[in-house]
C-alpha cells in the first residue's frame, strides 16, 4: 500500500525537455511550490543530461542500472550521459549510458509503461529540490482524466487538489518516494500544478518484476 504522502525530486532551471510533449497539454512533467533539497539526503538521483543540457531525472537501483521514464530516452545510448553527486549543475561526476532498454509495451501515445533502464558505461567521464505531495486514489485518478487519457495500472497519481506543487518539464524520469523507498516515476500530466489535476507517475511495483529480468538484481 502506499503512503499517504509521498515526495518528489526535481531540478530546479531546467530546460524544457527535448522530447516532443504529449497531446492535450500532457507534459512530459519543473516543480511549483518545492524546496531546496541536498543530494547527500537523495544519493540516488541522477541528471540524465542529452548532449550537455539537463533532460530528465533518473534513478540508481544498482550499482550498474539506472531508471527513468521511456519518453525521456528516444535517441541513441552514446547522445545521453548521466550526472551523478550533485545537487546543482555544477561539480559531480558524469557516466556515459552504455545501453537503453525501453519498456517493449512502452506506448508513446497513451504512455503506458513509460520505464526505461540505463546501463551505465564505466568509469566516470541549478538546484536539486523536493515536493511532499498527497497521494491521489486511481479510482479518483481516472475519473479527473477520464476524458483526456485512460489511467491505468502502470500509474499512480499524486498531488495537490489546490495545485500549486507539482513536477513538470525537465523533471520526467525522477523518482517519487517515501521514507527511501522508490514508488514511482516522473512520468506525466495536465500542465503543471493546476488545480483539479495530480501529477501521474509510473508504477514502479507494477512494473518491479521487469525491473529485474533486464538489471538481474
Amino acid at each position: 500500500m502506499l503512503p499517504s504522502l509521498i515526495s518528489q525530486f526535481l531540478f530546479a532551471g531546467s530546460v524544457i525537455s527535448f522530447l516532443a510533449r504529449p497531446a492535450f497539454f500532457l507534459d512530459p512533467r519543473i516543480a511549483r511550490g518545492a524546496t531546496v533539497t541536498d543530494i547527500k539526503q537523495h544519493p540516488y538521483q541522477l541528471s540524465l543530461q542529452r548532449g550537455l543540457r539537463h533532460a530528465c531525472g533518473a534513478v540508481i537501483v544498482s550499482n550498474k542500472w539506472v531508471v527513468t521514464a521511456a519518453h525521456c530516452v528516444s535517441a541513441p545510448a552514446n547522445v545521453y550521459r548521466l550526472h551523478a553527486g550533485s545537487t546543482d549543475k555544477y561539480g559531480g561526476v558524469y557516466y556515459p549510458v552504455k545501453k537503453i532498454v525501453r519498456h517493449p509495451a512502452y506506448n508513446f501515445l497513451t504512455i503506458d509503461y513509460d520505464i526505461a533502464l540505463l546501463e551505465e558505461g564505466g568509469e566516470p567521464s541549478p538546484v536539486l529540490m523536493k515536493v511532499t505531495l498527497p497521494v491521489v486514489s486511481r479510482e479518483t485518478c481516472r475519473e479527473i482524466y477520464k476524458s483526456i487519457r485512460r489511467i491505468t495500472d502502470r500509474m499512480i497519481c499524486a498531488g495537490y487538489m489546490h495545485g500549486g506543487q507539482d513536477a513538470c518539464e525537465g523533471d520526467s524520469g525522477g523518482p517519487l518516494t517515501a521514507d527511501g523507498i522508490f514508488y514511482g516515476i516522473v512520468s506525466w500530466g495536465y500542465k503543471c500544478a493546476e488545480p483539479s489535476y495530480p501529477g501521474v507517475y509510473t508504477n514502479v511495483a507494477n512494473l518491479l518484476w521487469w525491473i529485474k529480468w533486464i538489471s538481474h538484481i
